[in-house]
């Protein structure tokens, strides 16, 4: 193994940033799992992941006006195993919930198992917990990247569908995360499916103080079980309108909410601003490659937000929001980027 991602590489408070550019990969171990950090060893700029706990990212460190910062709340040795929270988790073949862990495809009902029994749903895919492989590992001055991949073989009855799934991270040289995936229907017959990805960001501030402005103007009703309805309510205080005239701070306000993103762009952008920071973390991700959905949530420690973009909603299994089906042999890839920008700039682009 390579150098060991120890603390000192990856600082708790920012730090001023020296001028050259160096890309590498390392790995060391993290609560007993291999840990692959990818580094610019000149800014400081870093991701760790954890390949064999579903992949998950583990850490996200980004510059911004000569700073760096940590921007994803990861997990901890203490988490794991188990990530209760599903800190930064790969969410596939579906995200959200499944009402009661049934649903009928193709006209035949099928259950799965379920892991939220306060709810009676399952939550969040089958592969949050599943080992990845290493498939590559690259880097050079521009940029640092790795792929990994995880075969799913249908070894369950209630998704006897088979795929394969490949996840690509990288970080390059202009400061920019790229989370890009790809799944295959390796099976023969047609096959549902859904991918969501579960990151918490923070700003070193309680998400009271911090500004959201999401791609969206309509949020879905829940019933008790927080499955979405199907029905939409005129969202207020987060609509990008709202972020250019200054925005309301989130405050107190507590969100586990889904939305439908604007479409027609070839990208939609879900801000998070802090203004005692002078920080702003852009979350884009693509609706014409069928991420038209954004999940958020506020945990009660309020030390951080979950924002997830989703290809659909929860219960799409029932309510086809957002749902895709797969032919055998068929290919779906999306991919999310997130970088971090100062106020200033911000503002001289609006």
């Amino acid at each position: 193994m390579g150098k060991k991602c120890s603390k000192r590489f990856i600082p708790q408070s920012a730090f001023r940033i020296p001028k050259f550019k160096v890309f590498s990969i390392q790995t060391d171990t993290f609560a007993g799992y291999v840990r692959y950090r990818l580094a610019n060893e000149g800014t400081g700029e870093s991701l760790c992941v954890l390949p064999g706990c579903g992949g998950l990212l583990q850490e996200l460190n980004l510059s911004c006006g000569g700073l760096l910062h940590s921007v994803i709340d990861g997990v901890e040795e203490i988490d794991l195993p188990g990530n209760m929270w599903r800190k930064s988790a790969l969410l596939f073949p579906f995200p959200g919930r499944v009402k009661d862990g049934a649903y009928t495809f193709e006209g035949r009902t099928y259950q799965l198992p379920i892991n939220e029994p306060l709810r009676n749903t399952a939550l969040h895919g089958l592969v949050a917990d599943e080992p990845f492989v290493i498939i590559e590992t690259a880097c050079d001055e521009n940029i640092a990247r790795l792929e990994i991949g995880y075969d799913y073989g249908g070894r369950l009855e209630g998704y006897p569908f088979p795929f394969s799934l490949r996840v690509t991270y990288s970080l390059d040289a202009k400061g920019v995360f790229c989370l890009h995936v790809t799944a295959q229907n390796t099976g023969r017959t047609a096959m549902p499916m859904g991918f969501g990805w579960h990151p918490y960001f923070k700003t070193g501030s309680l998400v009271n103080q911090l500004r959201l402005c999401l791609p969206a103007h309509a949020f879905f009703e829940l019933d008790e079980t927080l499955v979405p309805t199907g029905e939409t309510k005129r969202l207020e205080g987060f609509t990008p309108e709202d972020f250019a005239q200054g925005g309301a701070a989130i405050g107190v306000t507590a969100l586990d909410h889904g939305f439908a993103v604007e479409t027609g762009d070839k990208h939609a952008v879900t801000l998070l601003r802090d203004d005692t920071r002078n920080l702003t973390i852009s979350i884009r991700q693509q609706p014409n490659e069928g991420l038209r959905y954004v999940q958020v949530y506020t945990p009660p420690h309020r030390g951080s937000i979950a924002i997830e973009p989703q290809t659909c909603m929860g219960n799409a299994f029932n309510n086809g929001l957002g749902l895709m089906t797969l032919q055998p042999g068929e290919i779906w890839q999306g991919e999310i980027r997130v970088e971090v920008r100062s106020q200033r700039l911000e503002n001289s682009r609006q």
